[in-house]
């Protein structure tokens, strides 16, 4: 009887250790005096009803984005420097008009004087940076933003430059990953917001899943899953915008994302991801209903172009 209750002793205790080897730990890295590049790809495809008449619009927006983190501080704190290094954009509005951005021509004009704004948004994109400070435990403590280079920009294109909306940002990313060690199939949920300018932002329910690991060119990868489950629209009432909402319905029409996460480094290799949003929306302009419809699809792609290496 004795042997039998240390033979299921010991078969529990092989079962633990086994299952504790299963389990993961995500957890982002930033190793002081590195520097790494990440290519990103935003698509935004939106069809706006209004009064009964359809407004299309189109945007691909594509950036590079260089982070250099310094030495480390007496206290143990770290700075990580961002800037865009390359942008392009191409976007498409109503009446076949085109506006196109390259930044290796970063002075040529919008085709007409109203779109210069934009233009400008992202010219100043390209001249401002934002620095990251970390505690020495890898905490984030704030997020600087250099915002010189937008001063005097149109209100209307302004993007929030704010050092409360920097730092949400930055966090939002780093909280997709899991709180805790996972095993395959684990799931977590997260809110994440997306602002999409003029005071308008757009509120996810994210549902992740772990699906466990792969090799790939001799490195075991994890992979995340992820699909928004629900959606919430705002429009701030202090907008820029010459319109009020009233009310939205709108849900997730179609959703999927995969990540792609290097364990060693501690970095995001790849990202990707796409959301359908459809429903009604009711604005209102000089105290008039103006009912709508929304038809919008975002995309994303996100690829690590080169891994943290020491800072030449």
């Amino acid at each position: 009887m004795k042997t039998h209750a240390r033979f299921l002793a010991l078969l529990a205790l092989v079962c633990g250790l086994t299952l504790a080897r299963g389990q993961v730990t995500l957890e982002l890295k930033h190793p002081p005096e590195t520097t790494h590049a990440v290519a990103t790809e935003i698509t935004v495809q939106q069809t706006l009803t209004l009064a009964g008449m359809a407004i299309d619009t189109k945007s691909v927006q594509s950036r590079l984005t260089q982070s250099s983190a310094g030495k480390r501080e007496n206290d143990g704190s770290l700075r990580i420097r961002d800037e865009v290094k390359k942008l392009n954009a191409r976007i498409s509005l109503p009446g076949g008009i085109q506006v196109e951005f390259d930044s290796a021509n970063p002075n040529t004009k919008a085709p007409m004087p109203e779109l210069e704004p934009l233009l400008d948004v992202m010219r100043a994109t390209l001249k401002a940076s934002t620095t990251r400070v970390y505690d020495k435990d890898g905490a984030l403590k704030e997020v600087e933003s250099d915002r010189r280079a937008f001063e005097g920009l149109d209100p209307k294109v302004k993007p929030d430059l704010s050092p409360a909306k920097a730092k949400r940002d930055v966090e939002q990313i780093a909280r997709i990953l899991p709180d805790k060690a996972m095993n395959k199939g684990d799931t977590w949920v997260r809110k994440e917001a997306m602002d999409l300018g003029g005071g308008q932002m757009m509120r996810f329910q994210m549902e992740y899943e772990y699906k466990g690991a792969v090799r790939r060119e001799g490195r075991e990868l994890d992979v995340i899953e992820a699909k928004a489950t629900s959606v919430d629209y705002e429009l701030d009432a202090n907008s820029p915008l010459p319109l009020k909402l009233k009310n939205s319905e709108l849900k997730v029409a179609g959703s999927k994302t995969k990540l792609l996460f290097d364990r060693e480094l501690g970095v995001f290799l790849e990202i990707e991801s796409s959301v359908r949003i459809t429903g009604d929306m009711t604005f209102e302009v000089a105290g008039n209903e103006l009912p709508g419809k929304l038809d919008l699809t975002i995309s994303t792609k996100s690829a690590l172009q080169t891994a943290p290496s020491k800072t030449p």
